[in-house]
């Protein structure tokens, strides 16, 4: 079972991932596992032939941002 961080994180991830693809990014990896740590979300932006590494941060507030 996961912990309610988890499950706002998990959702949060969505959220990222939709907005992301919505403007032309293909999903390559989520949750990517290194020696290093974790990448939450690795995609494509193929108009620029890049990869975009993203980590997702999640506010309940816009105190630190939008």
């Amino acid at each position: 079972m996961f912990s309610f961080k988890r499950k706002v994180g998990n959702q949060a991830e969505d959220i990222a991932l939709e907005y992301l693809s919505t403007h032309g990014l293909e999903l390559i990896e989520q949750n990517y596992l290194t020696k290093m740590g974790e990448i939450d979300i690795i995609m494509l932006d193929k108009s620029e032939q890049t990869l975009v590494f993203v980590e997702v941060r999640y506010r309940q507030n816009t105190y630190f941002g939008s």
